[in-house]
């Protein structure tokens, strides 16, 4: 490999290592055990959905923070840092939020589903302007403030 691809995975495990240790005592990232005896992310997120209106409350601020983090990212061309970090997103925490959302607004619960999973990754390795990045994560932040909204 060469010393450019290491520096770039060097980086990227300093920086989600770092998150990591600062959101886990503020409980905003959570660790599974279930992934370990091999169920798929679904079904631990089927298990584990967000309950009260704090937790959605807390995984909304989580889900905000972490958009807003790829956006940064990948403003200083960090493009890996910001593709994991909104996978990430996805992956660890709306996946805890879509089902108690589907129960309120289906409609805005998908359409938010496929902004955070599909739009974001296409246009981060696509490479689109900030300007358009940050237009998406503006909705999608509108999106979730409606989401939070009908939480209350």
């Amino acid at each position: 490999m060469n010393r450019q691809v290491l520096n770039r995975k060097y980086k990227f495990v300093i920086y989600t290592s770092l998150l990591a240790a600062i959101s886990m005592p503020l409980g905003l990232m959570t660790f599974n055990p279930v992934f370990a005896q091999g169920t798929t992310e679904s079904d631990a997120a089927a298990g584990k959905e967000a309950q009260s209106a704090s937790e959605q409350t807390e995984l909304i601020s989580t889900i905000q923070s972490l958009l807003n983090q790829a956006v940064v990212e990948y403003g200083n061309q960090n493009f890996t840092s910001a593709a994991d970090l909104a996978q990430i997103d996805y992956l660890d925490n709306y996946e805890y939020l879509e089902a108690p959302l589907a129960q309120l607004d289906p409609a805005l619960m998908e359409a938010t589903e496929i902004m955070i999973r599909e739009n974001v990754q296409n246009a981060i390795n696509t490479r689109v302007p900030l300007s358009e990045l940050q237009q998406l994560v503006n909705t999608i932040d509108g999106n979730l403030m409606t989401a939070q909204q009908q939480f209350a």
